[in-house]
């Protein structure tokens, strides 16, 4: 079976990510780079003809190569979490019919070309509204529970959220100058304290133009002050909401990742 890759570019990876290991100290832990690579003859993943995961209406963890992605069935029968895709198409702006047409990312393509695989991910804007200790909706983890140094992701926009920020839609009006769309990457350690880092999906400078203010390509986020976490999770914002919440719809696209495993020897 031909193996088809979830890529990260080798050229992400950065200097000084290899801790070396003295002779004199065995005992050192040290840092082993951990890319995400999709083998998907190995983890049973196949895809229909429209390019979208063809078992994402499943329950349980996506596991990919190293990671474990949340993806949990919600009671309207969507999908909270990440979904596997490779679709080509880019058209998609109708809410009225959603899934699955929702997983397709700006540009049409994985990292290295139109065919190759990405994940989409949907936030659950309720939970920010929910303690603290509730379980994250979009999270990602190294399989074995590993520590792990995030160094890199590549983001994009998915079409859905990129055609409602130009054109609006029935449930909300289209972006305007000083709007915004943001992803917040959360870090957290194994003592349970977080860092994040954000990064603006959409930051709309001219009403006139606003399809500049909005991502459409992947485009690299730097993670490397985060430092050692068990886990990553991801939370999004926008001042274009109303008394529910949010108004533009909560997706995003993931390319890759770079990481840095943590091994005590």
């Amino acid at each position: 079976m031909k193996k088809l890759l979830f890529p990260i570019l080798a050229t992400v990876l950065l200097e000084g990510a290899l801790t070396s290991c003295s002779d004199d100290d065995d005992n050192t832990p040290v840092n082993v780079i951990q890319e995400l690579y999709t083998d998907f003859g190995r983890t049973g993943l196949s895809f229909k003809p429209d390019g979208v995961w063809s078992d994402f209406q499943r329950e349980g963890a996506l596991e990919i190569g190293d990671f474990t992605f949340s993806h949990v069935i919600s009671e309207w029968q969507t999908v909270n979490g990440f979904v596997a895709s490779r679709s080509t198409e880019t058209s998609f702006h109708d809410p009225m019919y959603l899934s699955p047409y929702c997983y397709q990312v700006c540009g049409g393509k994985g990292m290295t070309g139109a065919g190759t695989p990405f994940l989409v991910a949907f936030w659950n804007s309720s939970e920010a509204a929910q303690d603290d200790e509730g379980e994250h909706s979009c999270e990602f983890r190294l399989t074995n529970n590993t520590e792990f140094s995030p160094m890199l992701i590549y983001v994009n926009n998915t079409s859905y959220a990129y055609y409602y920020m130009l054109n609006g839609d029935a449930f909300g009006r289209k972006f305007e100058e000083g709007d915004y769309f943001r992803l917040v990457i959360h870090g957290v350690a194994s003592d349970g304290t977080e860092k994040s880092v954000s990064f603006n999906l959409a930051d709309i400078k001219d009403s006139e133009n606003v399809e500049a203010g909005i991502i459409s390509r992947w485009t690299p986020v730097d993670l490397r002050s985060i430092g050692l976490v068990s886990y990553l999770y991801f939370t999004m914002e926008s001042n274009v909401a109303n008394q529910y919440g949010l108004t533009v719809p909560t997706y995003f696209a993931l390319g890759g990742i770079s990481v840095g495993q943590v091994v005590s020897l």
